[in-house]
């Protein structure tokens, strides 16, 4: 896949609108690559909003292969004040999917503001690296800083800079994922977009205005590495998007757009086929058949008789600990409210691994060590797929675990949920909880 950054910038007179774009690409690669693994390659892009003695520039990246962030995960900012200083800005990153877990990987602007002295020696401190310009050269008829970041360990980037426009041409990085394995970061200047005329450049920045509002608007929580949508969230990017689509042949911003309605088309296609599923699992007699503790024992059924169930299938490991693991508190914040009441909740660890006796121990521990980090008071039962499967497993269908059951006194199927439910902060998982507590009225 081609990689592009797009950063429009005119950093050799901060004062100034923006009037040019920058591309790069780039790519992330293992040293010791996996037989299977592939390289990761990924786009950038930025674009000047200009207001007021400072430039904000909308900063975007896009990825593609193993694992992807959300689009609005995709996009951020950072300014310039009158003296060319780049404010404190929140890095963007993108998703490596690898054997042992995702990881989120940071990307560096590929800009230096004026605090960074690109003269020859010039030296500043970055996290806790130091650069160290050692050698400027001319690279195409431009004058080009070389510069070397690194630590007690050694070089760990470098990067050539153009002296002027203070614009990264080229840079590579080591980075270190999971348990310590080395990969290396790089991309490199591939194309300039000339944003000079007034009228290009405000046509730009107003789409870059709406994109930022639609992102506003939809309130999407950051960096879910499940990638799921709410149905409210899915109405409002349908009813958004076609103010959009005149933007999808543009050089800067059509890459974007492109993958915003790309997005939604197969969101939408997930959500239909979690809907189907939904429909056909509601209203079935359902039972605990098959669901068994870490002893490997079938949970008593005068636990579960008479009482309103809430499973709660998903993995149930501590390593990974990939978010929104976090949801699981509420979810047993919803027990500890409603189980007086009737409500009876069971968290269903779902792992291939548990058809195996042998391996059994293992999965057990990992949910166990979740279960303490997590203070969990719910109690834990495994599946090793066949459960989830005589249910309606949502992963056929492209979506992700979890997936919440609730069956009513009488063992009818009253709720199927693929997907996290929206988390109110005061509330909890509210629409949840007022689905258990009408299954509670209702057969009291």
């Amino acid at each position: 896949m081609s990689t592009a950054f797009a950063v429009v910038l005119s950093l050799a007179a901060a004062a100034a609108p923006a009037s040019s774009a920058f591309k790069f690409q780039g790519v992330l690669t293992a040293r010791q690559p996996a037989e299977d693994e592939q390289s990761k390659k990924f786009e950038m892009t930025v674009v000047p909003r200009i207001t007021g003695d400072e430039q904000s520039f909308f900063w975007m990246v896009e990825e593609r292969g193993r694992g992807s962030l959300a689009w609005p995960d995709h996009l951020g900012n950072f300014t310039l004040d009158p003296m060319g200083r780049i404010g404190e800005t929140p890095p963007l990153s993108m998703l490596l999917d690898r054997p042992g877990g995702n990881a989120l990987i940071p990307l560096p602007l590929p800009v230096l503001g004026s605090e960074c002295p690109l003269e020859a020696n010039g030296k500043w401190m970055e996290g806790k690296l130091e650069y160290k310009v050692v050698g400027v050269e001319m690279v195409d008829g431009k004058p080009t800083a070389r510069i070397e970041a690194g630590n007690n360990y050694g070089v760990r980037r470098r990067l050539w800079v153009d002296v002027q426009t203070r614009v990264v041409k080229r840079s590579s990085s080591s980075i270190f994922v999971g348990q310590g394995e080395e990969h290396e970061l790089r991309y490199e200047l591939a194309d300039e977009i000339d944003l000079s005329d007034a009228a290009e450049r405000d046509k730009v920045q107003r789409g870059v205005e709406a994109i930022l509002d639609l992102k506003q608007t939809i309130g999407r929580e950051p960096n879910l590495i499940d990638g799921r949508w709410t149905p409210k969230q899915l109405s409002l990017l349908k009813e958004r998007l076609p103010a959009l689509v005149s933007w999808q042949k543009h050089p800067v911003l059509g890459s974007l757009v492109e993958s915003i309605d790309q997005e939604l088309r197969l969101e939408r296609g997930r959500a239909g086929s979690a809907a189907t599923m939904r429909e056909k699992a509601l209203g079935k007699m359902q039972g605990l058949q098959g669901l068994v503790d870490a002893a490997g024992k079938e949970i008593a059924r005068e636990l579960t008789q008479g009482h309103v169930l809430v499973l709660h299938f998903w993995d149930y490991k501590d390593q990974p600990l990939v978010e929104p693991y976090g949801q699981v508190g509420y979810v047993d914040f919803l027990y500890r409210r409603h189980k007086e009441a009737g409500a009876r909740v069971y968290g269903v660890a779902v792992d291939p691994r548990w058809a195996d006796t042998s391996a059994r121990r293992s999965v057990a521990i990992a949910a166990q060590k979740l279960v303490n980090f997590m203070n969990l008071t719910y109690p834990i039962l495994f599946d090793d797929g066949a459960i989830l499967k005589q249910l309606g497993d949502p992963r056929v269908a492209g979506n992700r675990l979890p997936l919440f059951v609730v069956i009513d006194r009488s063992g009818r199927v009253v709720e199927y949920h693929s997907g996290h439910y929206e988390v109110h902060r005061d509330r909890g998982l509210e629409e949840l909880d007022q689905i258990v507590k009408k299954a509670l009225d209702k057969s009291e």
